[in-house]
């Protein structure tokens, strides 16, 4: 298991280390603190990476199954992410008008 610092997980997802923390409070990626350090499991990184790049294949009309045809996970969090598009409007509401 290889362990990476959020500060390199921000440089490589391009975004703040406050939004990876989320990431991991969240559970959308996996990590554990030692010695006091907040670090990120690799593996979870990639299978958040690949997941996204999933969803952004499926909501633009270029999903193919040929791409990763084993990787269930990522299908099914792009499967459970367009039900939850259809369910809910842009503000965060659901379409029968109970907040989210």
């Amino acid at each position: 298991m290889k362990l990476i610092t959020v500060r390199r997980v921000a440089e490589i997802l391009d975004v703040s280390t406050r939004h990876v923390y989320r990431l991991a409070e969240t559970g959308s990626i996996t990590a554990l603190k030692t010695r006091g350090a907040v670090r990120i499991v690799e593996d979870s990184l990639n299978s958040y990476i690949q997941d996204q790049i999933t969803i952004f294949q499926v909501e633009n009309g270029i999903f193919r199954d040929s791409v990763d045809s084993g990787d269930w996970r990522a299908r099914r969090s792009a499967d459970t992410m367009v039900r939850w598009r259809c369910d809910y409007n842009q503000t965060g509401v659901k379409k029968n008008g109970r907040n989210h």
